[in-house]
Protein backbone atom coordinates (compact mmCIF):
# COMPACT_ATOMS: atom_id res chain seq x y z
CA UNK A 1 0.00 0.00 0.00
CA UNK A 2 1.23 3.73 -0.47
CA UNK A 3 -0.80 6.40 0.75
CA UNK A 4 -0.38 10.01 -0.94
CA UNK A 5 -1.68 12.92 0.37
CA UNK A 6 -2.36 16.14 -1.59
CA UNK A 7 -0.19 19.15 0.28
CA UNK A 8 3.32 19.61 1.32
CA UNK A 9 4.97 17.35 3.32
CA UNK A 10 6.03 20.09 5.49
CA UNK A 11 2.78 20.76 6.51
CA UNK A 12 0.51 19.63 9.83
CA UNK A 13 -1.33 16.93 7.44
CA UNK A 14 0.40 13.17 8.29
CA UNK A 15 -0.05 9.96 10.00
CA UNK A 16 -1.09 10.43 13.23
CA UNK A 17 -1.64 6.92 14.41
CA UNK A 18 0.62 4.32 12.80
CA UNK A 19 -1.15 0.91 14.06
CA UNK A 20 -1.01 -2.41 13.14
CA UNK A 21 -4.05 -3.04 11.08
CA UNK A 22 -4.91 0.82 10.27
CA UNK A 23 -3.40 3.90 10.06
CA UNK A 24 -5.15 7.27 10.84
CA UNK A 25 -4.27 10.83 9.00
CA UNK A 26 -5.12 14.09 10.12
CA UNK A 27 -7.25 15.97 7.14
CA UNK A 28 -8.38 19.51 7.08
CA UNK A 29 -6.46 23.09 8.20
CA UNK A 30 -5.90 24.30 11.83
CA UNK A 31 -9.05 25.39 12.09
CA UNK A 32 -9.82 21.76 13.62
CA UNK A 33 -9.28 17.79 14.01
CA UNK A 34 -10.60 16.16 11.40
CA UNK A 35 -9.07 12.71 11.09
CA UNK A 36 -9.50 9.89 8.01
CA UNK A 37 -8.46 6.24 8.69
CA UNK A 38 -7.04 4.03 5.88
CA UNK A 39 -7.20 0.38 6.86
CA UNK A 40 -3.96 -1.37 6.07
CA UNK A 41 -3.98 -3.30 2.21
CA UNK A 42 -1.78 -4.18 -0.31
CA UNK A 43 -1.22 -3.52 -4.17
CA UNK A 44 -2.94 -0.14 -3.95
CA UNK A 45 -2.34 3.42 -3.87
CA UNK A 46 -4.53 5.34 -1.84
CA UNK A 47 -4.48 8.79 -2.23
CA UNK A 48 -6.33 11.47 0.61
CA UNK A 49 -6.50 14.88 -0.80
CA UNK A 50 -6.61 17.90 2.03
CA UNK A 51 -10.44 17.97 1.99
CA UNK A 52 -10.62 14.39 3.46
CA UNK A 53 -11.79 13.03 0.09
CA UNK A 54 -10.01 9.34 -0.29
CA UNK A 55 -9.17 8.17 -3.65
CA UNK A 56 -8.28 4.37 -3.83
CA UNK A 57 -6.38 2.35 -7.34
CA UNK A 58 -5.51 -0.99 -7.98
CA UNK A 59 -1.42 -1.01 -8.38
CA UNK A 60 0.20 -4.01 -10.22
CA UNK A 61 1.44 -6.55 -7.74
CA UNK A 62 4.40 -5.74 -5.94
CA UNK A 63 4.43 -1.96 -6.96
CA UNK A 64 3.49 -0.55 -4.34
CA UNK A 65 6.67 -2.04 -2.35
CA UNK A 66 8.94 -1.13 -5.04
CA UNK A 67 7.96 2.42 -5.47
CA UNK A 68 7.96 3.01 -1.72
CA UNK A 69 11.80 1.60 -1.46
CA UNK A 70 12.72 4.15 -4.47
CA UNK A 71 10.74 6.89 -3.22
CA UNK A 72 12.44 6.78 0.42
CA UNK A 73 15.98 6.48 -1.38
CA UNK A 74 15.04 9.58 -4.28
CA UNK A 75 13.97 12.83 -3.39
CA UNK A 76 10.94 13.94 -5.43
CA UNK A 77 9.22 17.45 -5.77
CA UNK A 78 5.68 15.77 -6.25
CA UNK A 79 4.97 11.89 -4.91
CA UNK A 80 1.45 12.19 -5.53
CA UNK A 81 1.97 12.72 -9.79
CA UNK A 82 4.80 9.68 -9.19
CA UNK A 83 2.91 7.57 -7.64
CA UNK A 84 -0.43 8.54 -9.95
CA UNK A 85 2.00 7.48 -12.64
CA UNK A 86 2.03 4.11 -11.81
CA UNK A 87 -1.20 3.18 -12.55
CA UNK A 88 -2.90 1.25 -15.74
CA UNK A 89 -4.65 3.43 -17.94
CA UNK A 90 -7.89 2.93 -16.63
CA UNK A 91 -6.90 3.02 -13.40
CA UNK A 92 -5.05 6.29 -13.94
CA UNK A 93 -8.42 7.82 -15.97
CA UNK A 94 -10.12 7.10 -12.62
CA UNK A 95 -7.40 8.71 -11.05
CA UNK A 96 -7.24 12.13 -13.02
CA UNK A 97 -11.21 12.25 -12.50
CA UNK A 98 -10.69 11.82 -8.98
CA UNK A 99 -8.13 14.73 -8.77
CA UNK A 100 -10.15 16.80 -11.31
CA UNK A 101 -11.07 19.52 -8.48
CA UNK A 102 -7.82 19.46 -6.78
CA UNK A 103 -5.41 22.30 -7.09
CA UNK A 104 -1.92 20.99 -6.62
CA UNK A 105 0.69 22.97 -4.87
CA UNK A 106 2.88 24.92 -7.52
CA UNK A 107 6.21 22.63 -8.10
CA UNK A 108 8.84 24.22 -6.48
CA UNK A 109 6.87 26.09 -4.15
CA UNK A 110 8.61 26.92 -0.90
CA UNK A 111 6.58 23.97 0.78
CA UNK A 112 7.13 21.23 -1.63
CA UNK A 113 7.55 18.28 -2.10
CA UNK A 114 3.93 16.54 -2.33
CA UNK A 115 3.31 14.05 -0.63
CA UNK A 116 3.85 11.61 2.36
CA UNK A 117 4.56 8.52 1.65
CA UNK A 118 3.54 5.34 3.89
CA UNK A 119 4.08 1.94 3.41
Amino acid sequence: MVVVTGIPRTSRYGSIDAGQDAIRFRVGDDAGDRFVTIERTENVLIVILPDGKVGRFSLSQGLARSFFERASRVASENFLREACDLLDASEKQKCDAFLATYSEPIPGDSEAPVGVLVN
